[in-house]
């Protein structure tokens, strides 16, 4: 016990890996593990230790808050790290966290925390950030440098820093292959990502295809820390929204959907639901499309944010609504995933009578694909099979007329011919507006409640822009 560093581990159920022992011992900590918690906090009183390290399971969940209590007053100076291999939902993992920082837990991991990690953490609450700096991993391992493989590419923010990644993050080289620069578990601080109020600052790295729905995951959990933060600034949210919305569509679009991807579109679509009910002006949400439409990898993402702005002033707005109607929006192009690339890619004059009838068919295979998933409201389907339809029946697939096309799905198709001229010419939603409007044929396409919302959703906006000027 004459070490200068040693920590003792509380494993009640032995499932602490060896590997993890080994990484601490190799930088000369004695690690003590014990799988009685009373035998535990009896040798803490002993002040031999550090750090404890605990790790608590399901069977603990109901007297957690009694165990934290007694660990707190048996360990009250060295450092208290805990380890949860349980079962908790985004929203009550940061909750929690919070709660056990201010009971005197100083650090809180998932169970496939980077022994890594919690070394630098241990160094740097107890020795400083100085010897943080100076016992840095060596650079690379061989086992660092990957060859070719399936990888997905992504944009790492600075507001991810304060973050434990949940995957593997590498770079490519120049001579093609990937090095990991990150491994799951490790904090993104360590890419030294830049200040948080930097939006421009990311780093263009890659995460393995596999690891995708992970990635989308946490960028959700980013987007309910900062939406539930009062002072987080709104550029702030709009833009961890858009990565949110970005990465998960990339996905989808990708591999496909199945009820772990829906749900994640579902607490997506409240993100997106959240943001507009904010609303501080029809001029500001406008506005913040102009920026979306820069940087957004998918026309989905833009069809969606418009569709939720436009549908916020219909009787029929509703949680549940917003919800059919934002999933509606982000799959409504989907069906063009079984259509030849280069045929999707082709702009529609200059695709063939046979090219384009085969065009005419994505919202139909949109529909076959979100109506074969229980999870989904059959609500959704028919919007996405009706988002071509238009009130004088030259609409496609099935050229209904009036009222049997649903008003949400004409607010859909209104969305998409704007996203679509907003990219094309460049231009403002306000500007695609116009040019729609100077189209003597726009105005026989849709119903008069969806023209005369969205009209007055534009006149709001000139007055606000008018005002501020």
């Amino acid at each position: 016990m004459q070490s200068t560093k040693s920590i003792l581990i509380y494993d009640s159920q032995g499932t602490f890996p060896a590997s993890f022992i080994k990484y601490f011992e190799d930088k000369e900590i004695l690690v003590i593990v014990s799988k009685n918690l009373e035998i535990s906090l009896e040798s803490l009183k002993s002040g031999h230790f550090q750090l404890f390290y605990f790790i608590l399971g399901d069977e603990q969940k109901q007297q957690l808050g009694q165990v934290v209590k007694e660990i707190v007053v048996h360990c009250p100076s060295c450092a208290k790290f805990m380890q949860l291999n349980m079962d908790i939902s985004h929203n009550d993992w940061e909750a929690l966290g919070a709660d056990l920082k201010k009971a005197g837990i100083h650090q809180m991991y998932p169970e496939n925390v980077n022994p890594h990690q919690v070394y630098q953490d241990f160094i740097g609450f107890k020795f400083g950030p100085t010897e943080v700096f100076k016992e840095r991993e060596p650079e690379v391992s061989s086992s660092d440098i990957q060859p070719n493989r399936d990888y997905f590419p992504i944009k790492v923010k600075q507001y991810y820093a304060d973050h434990y990644s949940k995957f593997d993050v590498f770079k490519k080289e120049e001579s093609g292959r990937y090095l990991k620069i990150l491994r799951a578990g490790e904090k993104f601080e360590q890419l030294e990502l830049g200040r948080e109020h930097d939006l421009k600052k990311e780093l263009n790295l890659f995460i393995y295809k596999n690891d995708r729905l992970k990635f989308v995951s946490f960028c959700d959990q980013l987007a309910f820390k900062h939406f539930t933060k009062s002072k987080v600034d709104r550029k702030v949210k709009v833009a961890v929204m858009v990565d949110s919305l970005d990465a998960y569509l990339d996905t989808v679009f990708s591999e496909g959907l199945n009820e772990q991807s829906i749900s994640m579109g579902k607490q997506i679509c409240s993100r997106v639901f959240s943001l507009v009910q904010e609303n501080p002006s029809y001029a500001i949400l406008l506005k913040e499309l102009e920026h979306m439409v820069v940087g957004a990898k998918r026309h989905s993402l833009v069809v969606t944010y418009l569709t939720a702005m436009i549908s916020s002033g219909f009787e029929w707005y509703s949680t549940l609504s917003m919800e059919t109607i934002c999933l509606s929006s982000m799959f409504h192009d989907i069906g063009k995933v079984k259509l030849p690339k280069d045929l999707v890619a082709k702009k529609l004059i200059l695709l063939s009578p046979s090219e384009r009838e085969a065009y005419e068919s994505h919202p139909r295979l949109s529909a076959e694909i979100t109506c074969s998933h229980r999870s989904m409201n059959p609500t959704v389907s028919q919007i996405v099979l009706q988002h071509h339809e238009a009130v004088d029946g030259t609409g496609f697939p099935n050229h209904l007329t009036k009222n049997k096309i649903l008003s949400m799905a004409q607010v859909v198709h209104l969305s998409d011919l704007l996203a679509n001229l907003m990219v094309e010419k460049a231009i403002s939603p306000l500007g695609a507006y116009k040019l729609l409007l100077a189209d003597p044929l726009f105005i026989t396409k849709f119903g008069r409640d969806v023209l005369m919302h969205f009209s007055d959703i534009c006149a709001v906006s000139l007055d606000q822009i008018e005002k501020a000027g």
